[in-house]
């Protein structure tokens, strides 16, 4: 009947809820140990993302079942008027919505008071180059958790306990990423001010992607009349 049914479905999306809430609960636990960045699956990233994601699939498959089971009942009903189409598909269908929706909104419940999840922002730097490295392919900057992955870093006497940095990659982006390192190299030489717009994905991050630089040339004070270092001579 739709009754056993539904009770049957509810039961085993329970289960399957608490063995993948078991499995996330643990795998948060040990990113939380072991000091993942935000990218890799900490407790502010992907476990705070994962909340109720397996539930809304499983919902949202329901859904489409119900829909699948309703276009067969109206095409029976079409092609064989004077036949009774059978709607025991329809209910179990009908049972296994209701379920996920139940489950879905236990789940919703129960992470009603989790932080949002954090969302990389895209911020700016702005000093004269005090560091630039250029290192092998695959070699990356900075700790496992915090890791920076390019080949040019570099840091700003503006922000000196930041890293940044980027690839040379060997595709369409290889003009503009050369075109900055050499804008680095010439603002290293010749003492130029650097902006460095970059990606933090979370704000214990240090170390950053860096994709555009800019060069700013300090505007020069107005001459002091005063100074006679400063006044032209005239003819």
């Amino acid at each position: 009947t739709p009754r056993t049914a539904r009770s049957a479905c509810m039961a085993a999306l329970r289960h399957r809820r608490a063995t993948f809430s078991a499995s996330r609960r643990q795998k948060c636990s040990e990113d939380r140990v072991s000091g993942l960045s935000l990218t890799e699956g900490t407790p502010n990233g992907e476990c705070r993302l994962m909340s109720c994601e397996e539930e809304r699939e499983r919902l949202a498959q329901a859904r489409g079942e119900l829909v699948g089971e309703l276009a067969a009942y109206e095409n029976c009903e079409t092609q064989i008027p004077d036949q009774d189409c059978p709607i025991f598909g329809i209910a179990m269908a009908q049972a296994k919505v209701e379920a996920a929706e139940q489950v879905l909104s236990a789940c919703e419940a129960e992470h009603e008071d989790d932080d949002p999840p954090l969302r990389p922002r895209i911020l700016r730097a702005e000093g004269y180059v005090i560091f630039l490295r250029v290192h092998d392919l695959n070699t990356g900057y900075g700790p496992d958790n915090d890791r920076l992955k390019g080949e040019v870093i570099f840091k700003l006497d503006g922000a000196p306990e930041r890293a940044f940095g980027f690839k040379l990659q060997d595709n369409e982006n290889e003009p503009v990423r050369r075109g900055m390192l050499s804008l680095l190299e010439s603002a290293l030489i010749h003492k130029i001010l650097v902006r460095a717009d970059y990606i933090e994905s979370s704000p214990s991050q240090k170390n950053h992607r860096a994709f555009r630089i800019e060069l700013r040339k300090p505007s020069l004070p107005a001459p002091d009349p005063r100074d006679p270092d400063t006044l032209v001579a005239r003819d």
